[in-house]
């Protein structure tokens, strides 16, 4: 999200303060959106709830593009 202090700082005004969360399970990862104005998607979708991530996945925050690998 845009607020100081996140892992992952993205300043940039339709983003929100705590736009997501990204967490580690094991060997896995999950993403949440944390209820944002803006959503969170993956590969085109909006993230409802907590969704595992693949290799190759696209999280889009805003114009914010990310490319998830294992």
């Amino acid at each position: 999200g845009r607020q100081e202090g996140s892992n992952i700082e993205i300043p940039a005004r339709y983003v929100s303060r705590r736009q997501a969360e990204l967490t580690r399970v094991g060997n896995k990862w999950y993403i949440e959106d944390l209820g944002s104005v803006t959503k969170t998607t993956l590969n085109g979708e909006p993230v409802e709830g907590e969704v595992m991530l693949h290799d190759g996945d696209v999280i889009r925050i805003g114009d914010f593009g990310f490319l998830y690998e294992e």
